[in-house]
């Protein structure tokens, strides 16, 4: 009859010594840990643990708080920037390179007629002038409505962010579980996620990064100004000197491999709307929730041709800042997997919709442009110049065209 305590006594000591507190999530979000599991019951957040045990101290869980502030001020900081530059952006877009779009596109037979007659020039040019009346179309469906799309960008924008910060949150709580090792916490600081971790993540802020990038091409026209008003000069130039090429360079020196491109927005690759597994994996890595890649551009890739961005500092030790690094999230469907309740940690999460009041910098005409139905391109609205023989001779190209990608080349 002894046996049974006996047993339940071995079973509980062998459940306990799974508990400690050498959670390698304390070192990737730099957290004080305790040196032994104690009674979470005194916890203000991770409500999961208030229950059980925890490896931090109640000082530390209240300061939770007020790192998510200081998060979110980050991350809202540069999304107000954002905000304002694109405002900017399609004011410079109305005012200034709409009208010289306009007058482009008077010079379609004189682009024919240098191709016809000098290939070598001709072809070049041919490339660049269809991109830059491509590009127009797109602003003309921005230009339709673009305080409906702004709005839309900023509001998915929000319910992204909330979601980000709650994952982001939830794991702090996780480096505080002694039980992390049986939670999908590995010994290199990775995490092996439920899946529903990541359709929460690819659900709330899939639609964020398309809605980005549909307004990209208004990052594209304030790159492209200084390209469109030479070609622009270029052929008017030839045209009034009775069809004579002019001594003068087709397009300036600026390489756009080189331009300042840090506001373009890119898709990550292999991402759609469906599906966006880059959001995952990159979650805890400086590249994405701590990078203006999220908060600013909803989509640029770090390392990618013609977008590169430092971290945001979550704390001011660049040592601890460079940690941040180590975690990631790995999708798992095994047992021992980390499946958090994201709204589940106490924390109280404000996310601005418009933080730096952008709408407010709108013509008073346009902010109340609520009721425009528009549809946003789900491929990447950049484009690459074209150099097939029929180009010239064509209409006007169809919005959705299949041969749109990030316009990095410089044909001349």
């Amino acid at each position: 009859m002894q046996q049974i305590p006996l047993l339940l006594f071995s079973l509980l000591l062998v459940l306990t010594n799974t508990q400690d507190c050498n959670n390698p999530l304390l070192d990737v979000f730099d957290l004080p840990g305790l040196s032994d599991p104690q009674s979470g019951s005194d916890l203000a957040y991770c409500d999961n643990l208030q229950s059980g045990q925890t490896c931090c101290s109640s000082e530390t869980v209240q300061g939770f708080q007020e790192r998510l502030n200081g998060l979110t001020t980050s991350l809202q900081d540069i999304a107000g920037q954002r905000d304002v530059y694109i405002t900017e952006l399609y004011a410079n877009y109305t005012h200034q390179y709409q009208r010289v779009a306009d007058d482009l596109s008077d010079f379609d037979e004189e682009v024919r007629r240098i191709r016809n007659d000098n290939p070598n020039i001709g072809n070049g040019l041919s490339s660049q002038f269809n991109f830059l009346l491509r590009l127009d179309d797109k602003l003309d469906r921005i230009d339709d409505n673009f305080t409906r799309a702004f709005r839309d960008y900023q509001e998915k924008r929000q319910a992204c962010f909330v979601t980000l910060l709650q994952v982001q949150t939830s794991a702090w709580c996780l480096a505080c579980d002694p039980n992390y090792a049986s939670l999908g916490v590995n010994n290199d600081g990775t995490v092996n996620a439920s899946p529903d971790v990541c359709n929460a993540i690819q659900n709330d802020c899939s639609p964020f990064l398309f809605s980005q990038n549909y307004l990209n091409p208004l990052f594209q026209a304030q790159q492209a100004f200084q390209r469109l008003e030479s070609l622009t000069n270029f052929l008017r130039e030839y045209k009034n000197n009775g069809n004579t090429l002019p001594d003068t360079r087709l397009i300036d020196d600026e390489n756009p491999r080189t331009a300042p491109t840090e506001r373009t927005s890119s898709i990550p690759p292999n991402c759609d709307t469906n599906s966006c597994e880059w959001q995952c994996s990159n979650l805890f890595s400086p590249q994405y929730v701590l990078n203006t890649t999220i908060a600013g551009n909803g989509a640029g890739v770090n390392g990618g041709e013609d977008v590169s961005f430092a971290p945001i500092p979550m704390f001011e030790n660049s040592v601890i800042t460079a940690r941040l690094g180590k975690a990631r999230l790995l999708q798992q469907t095994s047992s021992g997997t980390w499946a958090p309740n994201l709204a589940g940690t106490g924390l109280n999460y404000d996310v601005a919709l418009d933080p730096a009041d952008a709408q407010s910098l709108l013509p008073k005409d346009d902010r109340t442009d609520d009721d425009d139905d528009y549809i946003t391109d789900d491929t990447d609205d950049t484009d690459r110049d074209r150099t097939d023989n029929d180009d010239t001779d064509r209409d006007r190209p169809n919005n959705d065209s299949t041969d749109d990608n990030t316009d990095n080349d410089d044909s001349t």
